[in-house]
């Protein structure tokens, strides 16, 4: 195995996009990504897969250093609402629904920002395609 599928929540998250897909969009993505066609499906681990030790150190050791060498307090906000001490003293199923949740909002965000980018807009008669020249 590789280290790319130790990495359960951005997989998930695809497979989430994917279900939500029209047939004729998981065609396309097909189409995309022909090795899709090759791949043997796995089995579910028995176990959730988690990042590596390794993974985890390098990145507190980023977050401490981003913060001056501060380390982070229980009593700081942290997500949903919540502190930090407070979160992690929650059962780990409402810490997922709080992350799924926090999650949701985000892609909902960001989905509105693309909807928003392409927003038809009043045109002029006579308006150009930037590049395009008038003819004579």
């Amino acid at each position: 195995m590789t280290e790319e599928i130790k990495y359960r929540i951005p997989i998930e998250r695809v497979a989430r996009i994917i279900r939500e897909m029209s047939a004729e969009e998981k065609r396309y993505l097909v189409y995309l990504v022909p090795e899709l066609r090759e791949v043997e499906p796995l089995k579910p681990a028995e176990q959730p897969l988690r990042p590596s030790k390794e993974f985890l150190a390098q990145l507190r050791q980023e977050i401490l250093e981003a913060r001056g060498g501060v380390p982070p307090s229980d009593d700081e906000p942290f997500i949903g609402g919540l502190t930090r001490g407070e979160f992690y003293r929650l059962p780990e199923e409402e810490q997922e629904a709080i992350w799924d949740k926090v999650w949701a909002q985000a892609e909902a965000e960001v989905e509105k920002a693309i909807e928003a980018d392409y927003r038809e807009h009043p045109v002029k008669p006579d308006a150009l395609i930037a590049g395009q020249k008038r003819r004579p």
